[in-house]
């Protein structure tokens, strides 16, 4: 437990090393508490937004639906991927020339003041489910990692997070974005690789092993929810989902505000569009990655539960 804790604690202490320092030669005005002073070129706003994108949902979650369906999860981030794109032809460099602070903001000057009401009460309600998962997340590979009783976990990451953030501000969310994308980008890479290597190639995912509860499914790759199987390799297998991830993924980018925090932080509109470009385009390759380590663990751990509630979110820490 000490070899896996040691890297965590040290994870932990940059996050609060950057947030310090960012209170104290960043932090002078309430633009850079908000927006990091609108100073972000192309390469933070870039990795700070995929960072965003990249979160429980689509890392943990994803992959736990990959070690039950195949490639076909990938759509998670993949559909984040065509919000993004419409999101840099369309609010991006508009929001972001007339310099604003949140989207209920924009709704307010648009549409009138109940309009920007509503539109804070439903951010806030949002961020706190999103928050929810992120904290989870966090508590989950902690626990898994360090043994530590999975609330505990919860409870000390989130309280960290939350440290480091309110000292620092965007400029210190916005730079951990970055440490954490180059993370997640490694981490993966990595853990397709070595799992690659264990399970002896990709020949493998044709007969997987047996999951837990499944037993009548013999040897194939299924959809979770209707109990059909489906071919791993098939990019469309999880139907209809596909398309509710779609949906979900461009109106969650086209109005929330962990989004937009991050091109409002950038020194014009173009940087805004163009980042949102890069982001759309690198998403590609994280979330196909991201579904395989999910194939992956169905190899080399086929002990996991069903997939139903949070039992899900098991199958990366577990190849971890």
């Amino acid at each position: 437990m000490i070899n896996y804790l040691l890297p965590v604690l040290l994870y932990f202490a940059c996050l609060i090393i950057i947030g310090e320092i960012s209170a104290r030669k960043k932090i002078k005005s309430l633009d850079d508490f908000l927006l990091a002073g609108r100073e972000h070129g192309l390469f933070i706003t870039s990795g700070s937004l995929l960072a965003t994108v990249i979160g429980a949902g689509s890392t943990i979650g994803a992959a736990g639906a990959a070690y039950y369906v195949g490639i076909s999860a990938a759509w998670y981030l993949l559909s984040a991927s065509i919000g993004i794109l419409i999101l840099a032809f369309t609010l991006a460099k508009v929001l972001r020339e007339i310099s604003l602070y949140t989207i209920p903001e924009f709704i307010r000057k648009r549409y009138g003041q109940k309009a920007g009401y509503l539109a804070s009460l439903l951010s806030i309600i949002a961020l706190i489910l999103f928050l929810a998962a992120q904290f989870y997340a966090l508590g989950a590979i902690f626990h898994q990692l360090t043994g530590i009783p999975l609330k505990l976990a919860t409870l000390i990451g989130a309280t960290l997070v939350i440290f480091y953030t309110l000292r620092g501000g965007a400029w210190a969310v916005h730079l951990s974005d970055n440490l954490q994308l180059f993370i997640v980008i490694l981490g993966m890479l990595l853990l397709c690789i070595i799992g690659l290597k264990y399970v002896e190639g990709f020949k493998a995912f044709n007969t997987p092993p047996l999951t837990t509860g499944f037993e009548e499914m013999r040897k194939s790759w299924f959809h979770p929810l209707e109990r059909t199987t489906v071919n791993p390799w098939d990019i469309f297998a999880l139907k209809s989902t596909v398309l509710g991830w779609i949906i979900m993924s461009t109106t969650w980018h086209l109005t929330m505000q962990s989004t937009a925090q991050r091109f409002l932080s950038a020194k014009d509109a173009k940087i805004a569009k163009k980042s949102c470009l890069i982001s759309a385009f690198i998403l590609i390759p994280i979330s196909l990655s991201i579904a395989l380590t999910g194939m992956i663990a169905r190899i080399l751990c086929p002990e996991l539960p069903p997939a139903e509630g949070l039992s899900q979110g098991e199958a990366l820490p577990a190849l971890i």
